[in-house]
């Protein structure tokens, strides 16, 4: 699945992730598109993974959200509807309130997150 992201050092990355990544494991593993190389990143270096495509439509279904702008340490700004009772220990599910946004579902890890509002 086409994914996008972004790092707390204010890079943004085109990546492929081969399968939905368990939130616990507290790191994503990624084919980088334009070096085609396979990196692992740990949760404290990412800000926001922005991911495209049908996993989306599994969270469209869900009415019990909180809209909430998200402000990431790299200073990006996303208004999401975020998902209530998530139990993830270190981030949380989000979707785009942009419904043609293509990269509506977004994970947010806390680390890097600055602010929610």
């Amino acid at each position: 699945m086409d994914a996008i992201l972004e790092l707390s050092d204010e890079t943004r990355l085109e990546v492929v992730l081969s399968a939905l990544f368990n939130p616990e494991d507290n790191q994503v593993t990624v084919l980088v598109k334009n070096t085609e190389q396979t990196q692992l990143f740990v949760f404290d270096e990412i800000c926001a993974v922005a991911m495209k495509g049908e996993i989306a439509k599994k969270y469209e279904a869900k009415t019990d959200f909180v809209e909430e702008s998200i402000t990431t340490s790299a200073g990006k700004t996303y208004d999401l509807h975020v998902l209530n009772n998530q139990s993830h220990s270190t981030g949380f599910f989000a979707l785009s309130k942009k419904r043609d946004d293509p990269y509506r579902l977004v994970f947010s890890p806390f680390m890097g997150v600055k602010k929610r509002c």
